[in-house]
């Protein structure tokens, strides 16, 4: 393995875990509030109680096993493709509500992070595909080997 390829990797390694943690925390930042996060999906989708509590378990459990497969290195290609879907359809929420001028608490990262839903928090999360996307099409170079897994 060439110096380059170690390095890249060390740098993919490293993403794969900042990116892991950051769904990790967020999905447990949910948790802790998840009534108040049914309700902001309600808000900014208008769906009916029940489908926004379906919508608020996937998205917690998507981000939370996402993050976990992402750090463990558990089928990385499946699992960005899901998020970088999942952050797209927040973007699709975020710019619709902001283009209405509806005014959303952006419960993205739980209390830590309080907003409203803005442009920001759309930047923010092209910034996360860009990164997922970085992740899902490096290869990863097994230590001591020479096979390369796509």
């Amino acid at each position: 393995m060439t110096s380059f390829q170690n390095g890249n990797n060390s740098i993919i390694t490293t993403l794969k875990i900042i990116v892991g943690c950051l769904f990790i925390f967020t999905s447990i930042q949910k948790i802790l509030i998840y009534s108040q996060f049914v309700s902001v999906i309600m808000n900014s989708v208008a769906v009916n109680k029940y489908m926004a509590l379906w919508i608020a378990l996937t998205v917690v459990l998507s981000e939370l096993l996402g993050g976990v497969a992402l750090i463990f290195n558990i089928h990385v290609r499946d699992v960005s493709l899901l998020l970088i879907v999942l952050l797209c359809m927040f973007i699709v929420v975020m710019v619709y509500n902001i283009s209405q001028n509806n005014i959303i608490d952006c419960i993205c990262f739980g209390k830590s992070i309080a907003g409203t839903m803005s442009w920001q928090s759309v930047v923010r999360n092209i910034f996360l595909i860009s990164l997922l996307i970085w992740i899902r099409n490096t290869p990863t170079v097994i230590r001591n080997s020479q096979e390369v897994i796509p």
